[in-house]
């Protein structure tokens, strides 16, 4: 399923914000808002106006979300007059050090709760013209509260498909329970906040069913290091398989373990952590051509990938998946299932090779490795072209978009809870 964005004379926010679904849940509009327009952006503007402070549970590095708004803030620096990301890790944010609580299916992440006083303290001395909410726990909770005492507008960011790991985590009461906990923080957020920014447009979907009225579609930015630092040609033939995420039920990491027995003339890499770690240690012990770095640095990742031809994504459950558009911005063969996010971004998709839905993982894999290596060449080019272009226009819709909730008629009247 895929959904297109429209086509204009210059790319703007409100070109997603229109997305018209047909009745099949397909949205209509022509796909190349980021494609052929970049140069038209005016990437070297600078509007120290705009202050915007984002308010996450998920620190950096830790999942998708920590890692999308530590990459957004550091483009955005250079392009609005404050940007600061605040989160439990945070010495300007600390949370409680005993006050906080598993996630459900994981125990690896924690949700902790603010410092109140701190907290304020350092949101107070940042000034922001615009908050931003990304999740829907105690610190993004608080980005609503502190929108309504500064009167400023509150952005809220849509990244997580609660609905389907329900499936895979929530299964008993206590998770029932937390998922109707979060799906209500998320409606009590859209409710009172200026727009909501969805990164695929099954999530654009899932926050209109979620009681969104204003929702546009955002992109997803990398590290300026993956998109500047030159990259490394691959192999003429397939050699090294890499995954790298959140060792997790839904990101399917069976499927990566069997790829590795289907094919013992290859080298797979597995890196991350989480709750099935010590089931991979255990396969590692037992496959010759598997290997296991644990967790890494965004710094380490950049160079397991630039050692390495293909990139394996085979979750289950995704909605985007980050670490595939960074395997793109470094030049990589990248396999993804449709049930990955990226995959309904037709731009994106031309450049990426997906498991279809007649195939394993690893039989798409197999498909891959027989390509003519100057089409892998090829897909390999048009894959950091289309990084480049996304994380571009992204950065530049995001200043396009807190310019427009700063200057709109959003008042305190408009945060108010009630």
């Amino acid at each position: 399923m895929s959904a297109q964005l429209n086509t204009g004379s210059q790319p703007s926010p409100d070109d997603s914000e229109s997305l018209a679904l047909c009745p099949s849940g397909v949205a209509t509009n022509s796909s190349s808002i980021f494609a052929n327009k970049m140069h038209e952006l005016p990437l070297d503007l600078r509007d120290n106006s705009v202050r915007v402070v984002v308010l996450s549970d998920a620190a950096p590095d830790r999942n998708g979300v920590g890692t999308y708004y530590a990459d957004l803030i550091e483009q955005l620096r250079d392009r609005v007059g404050e940007a600061v990301l605040l989160h439990p890790s945070n010495p300007l944010s600390p949370a409680y050090r005993y006050l906080s609580a598993p996630l459900p299916g994981d125990k690896t992440q924690r949700v902790g709760v603010p410092r109140p006083v701190y907290l304020w303290r350092s949101i107070k001395r940042l000034q922001p013209t615009v908050l931003v909410a990304p999740t829907p726990g105690p610190f993004g909770l608080s980005g609503l509260y502190f929108a309504r005492k500064l009167g400023v507008p509150l952005i809220v960011g849509f990244h997580t498909n609660y609905e389907a790991l329900a499936t895979l985590y929530w299964k008993n009461l206590f998770g029932r329970l937390c998922q109707r906990f979060l799906n209500g923080c998320n409606r009590l957020l859209f409710r009172h906040c200026a727009m909501v920014l969805a990164n695929s447009p099954d999530m654009l979907r899932q926050a209109h069913a979620c009681g969104a009225e204003k929702v546009s579609l955002m992109g997803t930015s990398v590290p300026t290091e993956f998109i500047s630092k030159p990259t490394v040609s691959i192999n003429q033939t397939v050699q090294r398989v890499l995954f790298a995420g959140r060792l997790a039920d839904e990101k399917n990491l069976p499927q990566v373990i069997e790829a590795a027995r289907q094919h013992p003339h290859l080298q797979f890499t597995i890196a991350g952590d989480g709750p099935l770690r010590s089931m991979v240690e255990r396969e590692v012990l037992s496959s010759p051509n598997l290997d296991y770095a644990g967790w890494v640095s965004r710094r380490q990742l950049l160079d397991l990938m630039d050692s390495h031809d293909v990139l394996l994504l085979p979750s289950r459950v995704e909605a985007f998946g980050t670490v595939a558009l960074e395997g793109m911005a470094r030049g990589r063969l990248v396999i993804v299932t449709e049930s990955c996010g990226i995959a309904e971004w037709p731009e994106l998709s031309r450049s990426l090779h997906i498991v279809a839905d007649y195939e394993t993982p690893s039989q798409a894999l197999t498909r891959l490795c027989a390509f003519d290596s100057d089409v892998r060449d090829q897909m390999c080019f048009r894959a950091r072209e289309q990084a480049y272009n996304l994380n571009n226009w992204n950065v530049s819709s995001w200043v396009s978009r807190l310019q427009g909730a700063q200057s709109s008629s959003a008042s305190p009247a408009n945060n108010k809870l009630g």
